[in-house]
């Protein structure tokens, strides 16, 4: 017979319907609760290594989700704001210096993270694991870094004006993710202890 490290005893049964009913309500606050702490750690552990160009903490925190929760969206959600991208051989990060940012935590990108709720990143119906969600803002940053870039040739007829309407288009996306998931972590944060 297997180890089965969840294995219980019958004194562990809960009895009663509001008792259960009160269990089953307590399961609900706790992945709640589990689920913001997941949000609070993917979050620290971008910030972290954009700072410090260390992103040891990145493949530590993917590895140490239990079992049953959402990993690939966890892993989509680093790789859309983390210096880093996934090798599908070894199965972990690897750092991406071009992607670091050490002003990262001053950035449009930065206040995406922090309002763009890790949940919403899904795998495809597939389940596959090379799905990556699209990220409006890292796009947007993106062209503008190209757009920056082409206006170093005095050919190019690129106006200073074309890219601050491209930045403060970034910053209302930014906005706009800030406003859609506030509310939400909001109520996953105050949700009571059963």
């Amino acid at each position: 017979m297997a180890n089965n490290t969840l294995a219980i005893v019958s004194t562990d049964l809960v009895k009663g319907t509001n008792n259960i009913a009160g269990f089953i309500g307590e399961i609900a606050t706790t992945g709640k609760k589990l689920d913001r702490m997941i949000q609070i750690g993917l979050c620290s552990v971008v910030a972290h290594a954009h700072a410090h160009g260390d992103y040891t903490q990145v493949n530590n925190i993917i590895e140490s989700l239990p079992a049953g929760v959402r990993t690939n969206a966890a892993r989509s959600f680093v790789e859309s704001f983390a210096p880093v991208r996934w090798n599908k051989k070894t199965k972990k990060f690897v750092f991406e210096g071009s992607k670091r940012d050490e002003n990262f935590e001053g950035s449009a990108k930065f206040n995406t993270m922090m309002s763009t709720d890790w949940l919403s990143f899904k795998a495809d119906k597939n389940g596959a694991d090379d799905f990556k969600q699209f990220d409006t803002v890292n796009a947007v940053e993106s062209m503008i870094k190209r757009v920056k870039k082409a206006m170093e040739d005095e050919r190019n007829n690129i106006s200073a004006e074309e890219i601050a309407i491209m930045e403060n288009a970034m910053a209302a996306i930014a906005e706009l993710r800030r406003t859609r998931t506030e509310e939400a972590l909001l109520e996953a944060a105050t949700a009571p202890d059963a």
